[in-house]
């Protein structure tokens, strides 16, 4: 195995440059480091390790191996000690992208002060395979399935940082041959027990699929490691038509905006609808997220003033033009009064990710990717006093308001459909409750609605507190399941 990595790493790491190794402590990291160590070509190296406190006592032992591993080689250790659940909390994203977030600006910073050339991990076969796996459930596309890279560049959050360069010198081996080199080699290294866990989707496919796909191929990792490769080249033949078109449809963006693309000359494209996803992915917006926007260019009109978001840019239309912006923390459309219900209602709009004003109070919304026990996070959740549901049913823009006579849901767990007001009675709210009530309304579930003629509409649920205990209710249509991939969560 060392001689393959040897002739590996040559081809990554220029001679004279130096590899900065993020090693984490696991047995694919330490055997990572050991390679190194060993190599005939002496490359130098640094070791970097993330310790995130997630894990208590084992993530502090963690960094302790490591560092003990860095001084025994004699080279440069650095760490970096994460308060991640927080950083998660006030950036409103998920503790797995807060981690992603928090490891790459620190590469970059680390990269950028002692000129290393790039960030070295130790991503296998096994790992890729996995990935595959994981991009087909979430419809990423042939880019997704086409496996990762042995070098590729990771952008990071920090605009005054360049990205990270990133090498994957163990790609091309099986986890069963780190382990036996691990072996081997006496290492010590140290287990994740939440690697055992069939909670999350990657461990899922690793504990429960793998085992499956081998007793049908034994040697799957190798087809698919040789199809991925195949990938790869169809992927490129389809990066050069998406570049040739995009500069087509590409207009220059004004100040404040990062894309403006030319709706009539899109139009003309025969695959326009991959172009545009192209066009937005980076910008966060993919699969349902695109279908209404996809709607407005396949009908011919383009509705000036229309506004949709993902967790960091929003998108607004003009009457011939799809613009990209970066998303502020409390940008969102207008409040709008509406008539002949409620002379006083106000109905907030809600494009993407943000904190809102609404009835003198703040509100949160933000995306949270989920990779575990759904079901049980919209529970925390809710006992935490947030609104949760599926972000691909309850895609945005979509309105809060307050509580309207004729209001009706299908509360899950229920039998059909059932009003607001009975639901309220049921729960014993006061008057001043009810006026209170946070209302989520999702425009596709009132198509043809009618607010002169029709009673209530179908709302997708309902959130607020009686006796000062928060409740929330949420419709069948926008409800989480256990192949919910990313939710919606509303604060109040």
């Amino acid at each position: 195995m060392q001689k393959a990595f040897d002739k590996i790493l040559k081809g990554l790491l220029p001679e004279g440059e130096t590899a900065l190794l993020a090693v984490s402590g696991g047995v694919d990291s330490m055997c990572m480091a050991e390679l190194f160590r060993s190599s005939m070509s002496h490359p130098r190296f640094a070791v970097a390790h993330c310790n995130f406190h997630l894990r208590g006592e084992d993530s502090d032992s963690d960094a302790s191996l490591v560092r003990k591993w860095a001084e025994d080689a004699g080279v440069p250790f650095h760490q970096a000690d994460f308060d991640t659940e927080e950083y998660a909390a006030s950036h409103s994203m998920s503790i797995e992208m807060a981690a992603r977030e928090l490891r790459y600006d620190w590469f970059a910073r680390l990269c950028k002060d002692n000129g290393y050339y790039g960030v070295s991990v130790a991503h296998n076969a096994n790992d890729n395979a996995e990935t595959l796996i994981l991009n087909l459930l979430r419809g990423t596309g042939l880019r997704g399935i086409s496996g990762m890279k042995e070098m590729s560049e990771v952008a990071v959050s920090n605009d005054g940082l360049a990205g990270v360069r990133l090498f994957r010198p163990l790609l091309g081996f099986t986890r069963e041959q780190i382990t036996g080199f691990a072996r081997q080699a006496a290492l010590t290294w140290h287990e994740d027990f939440t690697n055992a866990e069939t909670v999350y989707k990657r461990n899922k496919i690793r504990n429960l699929v793998f085992p499956l796909f081998e007793s049908i191929n034994p040697s799957f990792l190798r087809t698919f490691s040789r199809e991925m490769g195949t990938f790869a080249q169809e992927n490129a033949i389809a990066d050069d038509y998406f570049n040739a078109a995009a500069a087509k449809v590409n207009a220059s963006p004004l100040p404040g905006e990062f894309l403006r693309v030319n709706v009539s000359l899109l139009r003309q494209d025969a695959h326009w609808k991959y172009v545009l996803y192209r066009l937005l992915e980076p910008f966060g917006f993919r699969d349902r997220q695109l279908d209404p926007i996809i709607r407005l260019v396949r009908d011919g009109e383009i509705f000036s003033g229309r506004e949709f978001g993902s967790q960091g840019y929003r998108i607004v239309t003009t009457d011939n033009h799809i613009v990209v912006k970066k998303r502020t923390a409390s940008s969102g459309l207008p409040f709008q009064k509406f008539t002949g219900i409620r002379e006083n209602d106000v109905c907030a709009a809600v494009p993407g990710a943000g904190t809102y004003e609404f009835a003198s109070a703040k509100v949160n919304v933000r995306v949270e990717n989920i990779d575990g026990d759904v079901v049980g996070r919209v529970k925390e959740l809710a006992s935490s006093g947030a609104f949760s549901a599926d972000v691909a049913a309850l895609t945005f823009p979509f309105l809060l308001r307050h509580w309207r006579s004729g209001d009706w849901m299908r509360p899950i767990g229920a039998k059909g459909r059932k009003k607001l007001s009975d639901m309220f009675k049921d729960m014993k709210l006061s008057i001043d409750e009810k006026a209170e009530a946070l209302v989520v309304v999702a425009p596709h579930l009132n198509k043809g609605y009618d607010e002169t003629k029709d009673a209530g509409e179908h709302v997708a649920g309902v959130c607020g507190y009686a006796s000062g205990k928060f409740y929330c209710r949420v419709d069948e249509a926008v409800k989480a399941s256990q192949s919910t991939d990313s939710l919606v969560v509303i604060e109040l």
